[in-house]
């Protein structure tokens, strides 16, 4: 029989208004004089080399101000709001520096009439890839595709329409292109980290500030690994967190040695007094990983390879309380500050 999950679920992060750094010092007194104990819950999603944390409350009874859902309702509200991170966590989970980046174009005179034609077309593309990988002797493709759709207004009534596509680079690129039909003002290049791996591609090409956007995927991608736990940050840590933006960091990399800390927020309610933390974070490199170097991070070194070279770490010691790596690319070796590399996948 399936355990009953004793905690109420419930959309916690809309009930997020501000961030506790905004406020005042008299502010920040008023909201934990109000404070209740309560039990937190913190999720680990593990997404490729990226970590996000996020830390909230949870009640076997929702307190008042918080709307009651059932579970099911709760998660596809969830879902729809975050349906850009979702993306992102499955491409930072199942692509690497060896795959590819695609925006599809539309030549004139061949532009989708409505968004239905639109998404067959993409659908259409990517049999005739697969047709093409198969006579190659290659599995089907993994992939992730963005339809962006956006209408103009009624007096011109432009339409505008491409599609994004990341996908596996078992396909030559110029095969990728070729086998797009539609338009020729395409543009086709292999995936590309930064230090928060593929996040920043992932975000780019579901933006949309008006228009329709979907993403859709293949069958049999990795979905990130998620985990909760009700005993890895309890009241005092939260009120410490909210106190000193120093504490987020420090609390995180404790609780998750094996990962930088990046970046990271307290939020509260000031209705409830309710607090949420949000944090971001990214793999450590061990011996034997692949990595390229986030260049903002070496410390005025000078490497002999540059642009999108991927290493390999020989070796990672201490240098004066810091750790420090040795990577070799071909013949060549650098030695560089451990925060500086960036785990990728090959």
């Amino acid at each position: 029989m399936k355990k009953r999950n004793k905690y109420q679920p419930y959309d916690y992060e809309s009930t997020i208004n501000n961030q506790t750094k905004t406020l005042s010092t008299q502010q920040l007194e008023q909201l934990f004089k109000s404070q209740k104990r309560y039990v937190y819950a913190t999720k680990s999603i593990y997404a490729g080399s990226q970590l996000e944390v996020e830390v909230y409350p949870e009640f076997t009874k929702l307190p008042s101000g918080i709307k009651r859902e059932k579970q099911r309702v709760a998660q596809k509200n969830l879902n729809e709001r975050n349906s850009r991170k979702a993306c992102t966590r499955v491409i930072n989970e199942n692509f690497g520096s060896k795959d590819i980046w695609a925006t599809l174009t539309y030549a004139q005179g061949n532009e989708p009439e409505d968004f239905e034609t639109a998404q067959l077309n993409i659908k259409n593309y990517i049999k005739r890839l697969n047709y093409h990988r198969k006579k190659a002797g290659l599995p089907a493709a993994k992939y992730v595709y963005v339809t962006e759709w956006q209408e103009g207004n009624e007096d011109i009534g432009e339409i505008r329409c491409h599609h994004h596509i990341v996908m596996d680079g078992l396909l030559s690129m110029d095969e990728v292109e070729k086998h797009w039909r539609l338009g020729s003002r395409n543009q086709v290049r292999r995936l590309d980290y930064d230090r928060n791996g593929l996040t920043g591609l992932g975000m780019y090409i579901t933006k949309a500030p008006r228009g329709k956007k979907k993403w859709c995927s293949s069958i049999g991608l990795r979905p990130p690994r998620e985990y909760k736990n009700h005993s890895a940050f309890g009241s005092a840590a939260m009120k410490c967190m909210a106190q000193d933006q120093k504490e987020i960091a420090k609390r995180m990399e404790r609780k998750y040695p094996d990962y930088w800390y990046e970046s990271g927020e307290v939020y509260c309610n000031p209705t409830n007094h309710l607090l949420y933390v949000s944090a971001h974070m990214r793999k450590k490199a061990r011996c034997g990983d692949k990595v390229t170097i986030a260049y903002e991070l070496l410390e005025g070194i000078c490497l002999p390879c540059g642009g999108r070279t991927v290493w390999t770490v020989e070796q990672i010691t201490d240098r004066a309380g810091k750790p420090w790596a040795k990577i070799q690319a071909g013949k060549q070796t650098a030695f560089v500050p451990a925060i500086s590399l960036v785990v990728v996948r090959v």
